[in-house]
Formats: C-alpha cells, sequence, structure tokens
C-alpha cells in the first residue's frame, strides 16, 4: 500500500494543514530578513523569526519526522526552510530550540 502523506483522521489532518500554512510563512519570514532595509528591520525580522521557531519548536516530538515515523506534507513543506539553515546567521535564532535545531 503507498504510504499516505496526510493524517487518516481529519482532525489530524486539518492540524497539519495548519502547519503546512505555517511553514510556508516561515519561509517568507527568512525572505523578509534576506530583505531588510536596516538593522531595525532586521531585527524585527530576526525576532518574529525566532518566535515561530519557538512555536514550532514546541510542538515538535522525537522525529524523525513532524509527525514522528511518518513522513508527511509538513515535512516536504519544510524542506525548502531547512535548507537556509546552514546560511541564516545564527545570531540567537535557534539557540535552546533543540527539536527545530535536530
Amino acid at each position: 500500500q503507498t504510504p499516505r502523506l496526510h493524517p487518516a483522521d481529519p482532525l489530524a489532518r486539518a492540524r497539519e494543514r495548519a502547519w503546512m500554512e505555517f511553514g510556508s510563512a516561515v519561509l517568507n519570514g527568512i525572505a523578509v530578513l534576506y530583505n531588510a532595509a536596516d538593522a531595525a528591520a532586521l531585527a524585527r525580522a530576526q525576532a518574529a523569526l525566532r518566535a515561530r521557531f519557538e512555536q514550532l519548536d514546541a510542538v515538535l516530538g522525537d522525529g524523525p519526522w513532524f509527525a514522528g515515523a511518518r513522513f508527511g506534507l509538513v515535512d516536504a513543506v519544510f524542506g525548502p526552510v531547512f535548507r537556509y539553515f546552514d546560511v541564516i546567521p545564527e545570531d540567537g535564532l535557534f539557540g535552546g530550540l533543540s527539536r527545530v535545531q535536530a
């Protein structure tokens, strides 16, 4: 049988769709970070991005995927976000967020 990319349960599926939208917002936040016009705008973008990573860290389990052992569309949505982890200046964005860092 083909693995499901969404949970079978409708409520769990709706939650994952919400996290997919959240992942898109994180990616947009990274774009804001890179396009900050000045130091103040950069600081605001970093704070907003840090807040989103804190939210994400609070809901992540032991993994390795968003839903634990099952790879899903949420993981695919966050793929483009993770590619920036090597180039985003640390500057406190990930400190203490062990699940996001993993």
